[in-house]
């Protein structure tokens, strides 16, 4: 297997856009640090957003729910725990999401940009450690960049990679073979060991283009009448802890779950 680390991706806000890494370090069974450890919720939502509560999907503001998110591109400054947000090239607003003033702010400008008659205010909240990653809990979504340009060639479309809400790209896997190996591991640079334990759902989010932020596609329908299946990447979950960096090798199955 000739493959290597492509993107690393994590994405602080739930439905807003990645935060691109170049290195980072895994735990044991833990997605990566800060991963979906904020999210934008309708007004009605902040009164249940309480230590032990868990918040439905359906509860948040996302991409599938809210195209227009897309619109909006956002950079994360870690040391200082301040989110930006950009439109057009602009900022429009920014903000320290470790203090209680920074994500009323962030709620502020996010109220009068989903501002919709009929609809509750959105404000922003901290879903903290033990909630965050409710994309996929403590996995990380792995995608192929050769599997990507297959699913292209079906839907007759050029395709972000964006819109499958990646955390990890891997270049030069076959197409597609990474849902082959559900329940193996792999090897990514010095010791860490991913294992890919479920194929990962196209999810509605990824129907949005994220440039426009417009539904332009029906990417499942395009999978299962090219491929048969509804599924883009996988699921993975951190076997052995290490650094995974942009450009490491990835080394062929060394296990199968039994």
């Amino acid at each position: 297997m000739k493959a290597t680390v492509a993107h690393i991706c994590r994405y602080p806000v739930k439905g807003l856009s990645a935060d691109p890494l170049r290195r980072v370090l895994l735990r044991p069974s833990e997605g990566i640090p800060g991963d979906r450890r904020y999210a934008i919720v309708r007004g009605g939502t902040l009164a249940v957003s309480l230590p032990g509560v868990r918040l439905t999907e359906n509860q948040f503001v996302t991409l599938a729910n809210t195209p227009r998110l897309a619109l909006l591109t956002t950079r994360w400054i870690d040391g200082a725990s301040t989110l930006t947000i950009e439109r057009d090239g602009r900022q429009v607003a920014w903000a320290d999401l470790s203090t209680v003033v920074g994500r009323a702010r962030i709620s502020d400008f996010f109220s009068a940009f989903l501002h919709d008659p009929g609809q509750p205010d959105a404000g922003l909240i901290d879903l903290g450690d033990e909630l965050s990653g409710l994309a996929g809990g403590t996995l990380l979504t792995v995608v192929s960049e050769s599997s990507l340009t297959d699913l292209e060639r079906v839907a007759a479309h050029s395709l972000d990679a964006r819109r499958f809400r990646p955390n990890l790209i891997l270049a030069g896997l076959p197409a597609w073979v990474e849902l082959s190996m559900i329940g193996r591991e792999i090897i990514v640079g010095k010791g860490l060991r991913l294992r890919f334990v479920q194929p990962a759902e196209c999810r509605p989010s990824a129907n949005v283009d994220p440039a426009q932020g417009l539904v332009d596609l029906n990417l499942v329908r395009s999978l299962q009448r090219g491929f048969g299946h509804s599924y883009f990447g996988v699921l993975a979950q951190v076997v052995t802890g290490g650094v995974l960096e942009v450009g490491s090798k990835v080394s062929a199955p060394v296990s199968s779950v039994t």
